[in-house]
C-alpha cells in the first residue's frame, strides 16, 4: 500500500531560490557569487574570511554549506556525509500520458534504503525522476542511463522515451539522520538536512537569523542536539560504495521476505506481483509495501496504520491497473480493526 499526505505540498526549487534571491536583494543584502571561502579567522564580532575573491570582515558567520562543506570548517565537515542526488527529465510526453501514470499529479518517494523519487513536471508534460544512481561522484552523463533503467523498471510504459535533461548535486547526511543548527567556535551553523534541504534549510536559516538578531523566543529542537561524528572520519566518504551495496542487498533480501502466505493461493498472482516499497505523497512520507498494477498483495499481520482516525490492520490490498493513482480507497481494502 501507500500513504497519502494530503496537507503536504510541492515547490519549484529554482523558482523558490529565485524568489529568495530577489528578496535578499531588495532587503539590501550584498551577494558575492563564486567566492570560495578558504579560511575563517577571528571571533564573534570580528571575523575575517579569506576567499577566492579577496578578504571579507563580518560580525557573524553562518555555515550553511551542507553537502559542500569543505576544509574551511573542519568541525562541521567531520560530521557530514555528502551524498550525490541524481535526476533526469524525459522529453515532453503530453499531459494525457503523464496523467495515466500520475492521475493526481502527486510526488512519489520510495521507502527502500536506496530509494528513488519521481514526479510529473510542474507543467504536467514530463516525468522528473531521481535517485541514488551511484554512491560516489558521477557526471550526469554517467548517471542518466542508470536512472533511465530505474524509471523503466517502475514505469514500463515509458521505455523508449528520450531523456532531455540530467543533473546532479550533493545532499548531506548526518550520523544521527537529523538536521542540526547551533554555534561552534563562534560560528553559527545550519546543516545536515538528509535529503530534505529545500524545506528544512529554509526553516533552519530562519531560526538561525532569529538567534543572531536575538528575537528567538525559545531554542529550536534541532539546536539542542549534539552533532555526532565517528572516529577516523575526516569528511571523505570513501565507504559510500560499500554501504550502498550493503543497503541494496538488504532491500533485495527484504523484498524476497515479504509474507507470501495469502498470495500462495494463486501461483499466477504470485508470479505477477513484485514487492515494492514506496510512499505516495506530495513530498515524502511513511510507507507500506506496494505491489505492481492489478495485483493483490499480502500485508503482514503485525502492520498497522491509521485510516480515518482508526487503527487498522490491512489483510489484503487490490490495486487498480493505474497503480500510481496515489490515493487509497477504503472500499478496496478489506480491513480488520487492530488495537
Amino acid at each position: 500500500g501507500g500513504m497519502v499526505v494530503q496537507r503536504a505540498g510541492g515547490v519549484h526549487p529554482a523558482l523558490l531560490h529565485k524568489g529568495m534571491l530577489e528578496a535578499a536583494h531588495k532587503a539590501g543584502a550584498r551577494l558575492c557569487a563564486g567566492a570560495r571561502v578558504g579560511r575563517i579567522d577571528g571571533a564573534p564580532g570580528s571575523f575575517r574570511l579569506s576567499t577566492s575573491k579577496g578578504e571579507l570582515k563580518a560580525k557573524e558567520v553562518v555555515i550553511a554549506t551542507n553537502g559542500y562543506t569543505g576544509d574551511a570548517t573542519p568541525w562541521q565537515k567531520r560530521r557530514l556525509v555528502p551524498v550525490g542526488s541524481f535526476i533526469i527529465a524525459t522529453e515532453e510526453l503530453g499531459e494525457e500520458r503523464v496523467r495515466a501514470l500520475f492521475p493526481k499529479l502527486r510526488m512519489i518517494s520510495e521507502s527502500k534504503r536506496v530509494l528513488c523519487y519521481y514526479r510529473p513536471s510542474p507543467d504536467g508534460k514530463r516525468i522528473i525522476f531521481g535517485g541514488r544512481a551511484k554512491f560516489g561522484q558521477a557526471t550526469p552523463t554517467e548517471s542518466a542511463p542508470i536512472l533511465y533503467g530505474f524509471m523503466c523498471d517502475r514505469f514500463p510504459q515509458v521505455r523508449g522515451v528520450k531523456i532531455t535533461h540530467a543533473w546532479t548535486g550533493n545532499v548531506a547526511f548526518t550520523f544521527d539522520r537529523l538536521p542540526h543548527m547551533g554555534r561552534q567556535a563562534g560560528l553559527h551553523y545550519a546543516l545536515g538536512c538528509n535529503g530534505s534541504g529545500v524545506v528544512m534549510m529554509t526553516h533552519l536559516g530562519h531560526r538561525t537569523a532569529l538567534n543572531i538578531l536575538g528575537h528567538a523566543n525559545s531554542p529550536s529542537a534541532y539546536e539542542a542536539l549534539p552533532m555526532p561524528t565517528v572516529p577516523l572520519y575526516g569528511g571523505n566518504p570513501w565507504f559510500l560504495p560499500i554501504v550502498g551495496s550493503y543497503y541494496r542487498m538488504r532491500d533485495w533480501i527484504e523484498s524476497r521476505r515479504a509474507d507470501p502466505q495469502p498470495l500462495a493461493r494463486s501461483s499466477r498472482a504470485l508470479s505477477r506481483c513484485q514487492s515494492r516499497f514506496f510512499a505516495v505523497s506530495r513530498l515524502s512520507t511513511s510507507f507500506l509495501p506496494l505491489a505492481r498494477p492489478s495485483c493483490s498483495l499480502a500485508m503482514p499481520r503485525s502492520l498497522k496504520y491509521i485510516c480515518n482516525g482508526t487503527s487498522v490492520t490491512p489483510s489484503r490490498l487490490t490495486w487498480p491497473s493505474s497503480f500510481a493513482s496515489s490515493r487509497l480507497c477504503t472500499s478496496s481494502l478489506r480491513m480488520r480493526r487492530g488495537s
